[in-house]
């Protein structure tokens, strides 16, 4: 699985805008529906060929989601590209999408977090795309700055961080205000990975924990997660032992954690320093729930 940048444009902020303006759930639906049709009739000699007269369209709609899917005739990498992005037409504008905001609009009229998954007809590739209007600069930044955000708010004032490594000596990296808020009470959670060649793949862990939730945006966070790891069947990830790195799981409050306090001068940035956690006071999971 390859992962590729698509760029938002004109700012993502305005997909938020959509929902301020009379837009009609049977409207969105409409979009969705134009959508699939104009790409069957766009290919109609290609479906005639293989014996396909219709297009079937499917919404079925849930608590928590909404799935809609059709058999059209997909798309590869440029156009699923061109879709994602705002005011962007296709190419043939003589049909029904002509202005490139159906998609977008109908998606965020529908709901604030929503995923695309896409795969031409006759080709082997598969496309996925999950957009968190919410937190749309949090998924932008996912791993790549990931010293500006915590893992985990328990609250408006309790927060969390999680830090793993596979090296014997239990060691992580922090920026230099990550872990010092004077208003804030945060925690680390350390986990120490035991790798071995067989044993439990990332892939599998990914997989076991979204089998055991039922909230729809917790399972499509985890799979953006997979996607920006790569993470497919034919690759894996790395094996661990599970017993051995539940076990390995600790926690710690911030305040027994060495830091950099000092206020910093504005001209000097990123600053980022390794902690030795050997001899760091382990703090109770009890704590964290108060």
């Amino acid at each position: 699985m390859k992962e590729f940048q698509v760029n938002i444009r004109p700012g993502s902020s305005i997909l938020g805008n959509y929902k301020n303006q009379s837009y009609k759930i049977e409207s969105a639906f409409a979009e969705f529906i134009d959508n699939s049709t104009q790409s069957f009739f766009s290919h109609k000699e290609e479906f005639l060929q293989i014996g396909q007269t219709a297009c079937n369209i499917s919404i079925e709609i849930y608590p928590e989601y909404i799935k809609i899917y059709d058999n059209a005739y997909g798309m590869e990498i440029d156009d699923f590209k061109r879709a994602l992005k705002l005011d962007s037409p296709p190419e043939d504008k003589s049909g029904r999408c002509e202005k490139g905001m159906g998609l977008k609009t109908s998606a965020t009229c529908l709901g604030s977090l929503w995923s695309v998954e896409t795969t031409q007809k006759g080709s082997k590739n598969k496309y996925k795309a999950v957009v968190d209007e919410q937190n749309l600069k949090c998924y932008k930044d996912w791993h790549t700055d990931f010293f500006n955000k915590h893992d985990f708010e328990i609250d408006e004032r309790t927060k969390v961080e999680v830090k793993t490594t596979s090296k014997e000596i239990r060691k992580h990296s922090f920026s230099y205000d990550q872990i010092c808020r004077n208003k804030l009470n945060v925690f680390v959670i350390s986990c120490s990975l035991k790798l071995c060649e067989k044993g439990l793949s990332l892939y599998e862990l990914c997989k076991n924990t979204m089998s055991l939730l039922k909230d729809n945006k917790q399972i499509l966070a985890i799979e953006l997660l997979m996607t920006k790891l790569g993470l497919n069947e034919d690759y894996q990830g790395v094996n661990c032992i599970p017993e051995e790195t539940y076990s390995s799981i600790k926690i710690y409050n911030a305040k027994d954690i060495p830091s950099l306090c000092k206020i910093v001068p504005e001209c000097i940035s990123n600053i980022h320093y390794d902690v030795d956690f050997s001899n760091i006071k382990e703090d109770s999971f009890e704590n964290l729930r108060r």
